[in-house]
């Protein structure tokens, strides 16, 4: 029914003819340059961090998100947030685990922010200052004992 178009990025299309009862009329169309627009950001954007934790510390983060009857990653999110709040107070090095389980921490651009901060303060990257983060939290959890998987070691 219509006639051939003949395309080329970024330049007006030759018209084309379509034919719509039993008239003929030229249409014209561009074809928008792909890549060259930026698309917006969200304004409640968020940053996912993924952080590897063990078996154990992932069934600990897992337990206090069933009792508070959200997800693990809402669980892992808040606790970051809270321990964000919280600076004032001693931060152990944790060795960071890299045959462990990812968990995922989303935060808003403000947190993120402070974690990169952090991240530069202590000379770790951003996913080993989250880990530490959440680390911190589960010692406290804990009774202040340092959780260990001993069948690592196996």
């Amino acid at each position: 029914m219509g006639g051939a178009i003949i395309e080329e990025r970024g330049k007006r299309l030759k018209p084309t003819k379509t034919i719509f009862n039993n008239q003929i009329n030229p249409v014209n169309r561009t074809v928008k340059p792909t890549g060259t627009t930026e698309r917006k950001k969200r304004s409640d954007a968020k940053r996912d961090i993924k952080v590897k934790l063990s078996e154990m510390e992932k069934k600990i983060l897992q337990r206090l998100a069933m009792k508070r009857g959200i997800e693990l990653t809402a669980m892992a999110s808040e606790i970051v947030e809270s321990q964000l709040m919280d600076l004032e107070q001693d931060f152990i090095n944790y060795e960071y685990d890299e045959n462990g389980k990812f968990v995922h921490v989303l935060l808003n651009e403000e947190y993120f922010e402070v974690i990169q901060n952090l991240s530069i303060e202590w000379d770790i990257s951003i996913r080993k200052t989250a880990f530490k983060l959440i680390k911190n939290h589960i010692t406290k959890v804990s009774g202040g004992f340092v959780i260990h998987d001993y069948r690592r070691n196996l």
